[in-house]
């Protein structure tokens, strides 16, 4: 079969099909490389705990230390705003003097 004995009908479905991959072929690279991304952060995930669980406790008690200290910064910061919210009402304390 050659191009000539093709009718207009055959040669527009080539054309569409040809355009159909192209435009599957740019959103599977796409798509790809987003899977990619998202498999190369999950894995550097799980190679900071690897390397946690085989450092040993050296490696641990840095961890631990910095734990704790997001743990105190949150509670202090929980402190200090329900400390702020009393300003301004009856229950104020002397610490709004310095914010309020």
């Amino acid at each position: 079969m050659t191009l000539q004995n093709l009718d207009a009908g055959t040669i527009l479905l080539i054309v569409v099909g040809c355009g159909l991959l192209c435009v599957v072929g740019i959103g599977l690279l796409f798509s790809m490389q987003i899977l990619a991304s998202v498999v190369g952060m999950f894995s550097g995930v799980v190679q900071v705990i690897s390397t946690l669980i085989q450092g040993g406790p050296l490696a641990w008690c840095g961890c631990i230390l910095l734990f704790v200290i997001c743990i105190a910064v949150v509670i202090v910061g929980i402190w200090f705003a329900s400390i702020l919210a009393t300003c301004g009402t009856p229950d104020a304390v002397n610490f709004c003097r310095f914010f309020g």
